[in-house]
């Protein structure tokens, strides 16, 4: 699967959960920051700079994101942490940085579990990705 698959449905998904979030408003427009660890020309950081900017498009002016690449809102424990506190948007966390909340979490570090991207997709969506999504809930 390819990222720009999943960005008018990341951004559907962040515009109605930030809508109840604590989040920075200035004149009804939603304030949402996201991080990468790379500089601008790395693959991660340049497919968050697409969603970004597609948010920002597709939000109508209802949501200005911004990206903050090469670690300017801290490594992936501190962003993790600001997602937890809502001051930062998303980011690209590694499961293992998240296995401090939720170690079940840690199937996902194993290596060729999935056939294929059809197949995470299957697991994800299904009963293992629910229960999972579960535990993390309490975390924020």
């Amino acid at each position: 699967m390819r990222i720009r698959q999943f960005i008018p449905g990341l951004v559907a998904a962040l515009a109605i959960s930030l809508g109840g979030a604590q989040t920075a408003m200035a004149q009804n427009k939603i304030s949402c920051k996201f991080g990468v660890l790379g500089p601008a020309n790395t693959p991660s950081t340049i497919a968050m700079q697409l969603l970004v900017d597609r948010m920002n498009k597709d939000s109508n002016g209802a949501i200005e994101a911004q990206l903050f690449p090469s670690s300017q809102l801290g490594g992936e424990k501190e962003m993790a942490e600001g997602m937890r506190l809502g001051s930062v948007c998303g980011a690209p966390i590694n499961v293992s940085v998240l296995g401090v909340w939720v170690p079940e979490g840690a199937l996902f570090d194993l290596p060729f579990l999935f056939r294929d991207d059809e197949h995470v997709a299957r697991v994800v969506a299904g009963n293992v990705g629910k229960q999972l999504a579960a535990k993390y809930e309490p975390h924020g």
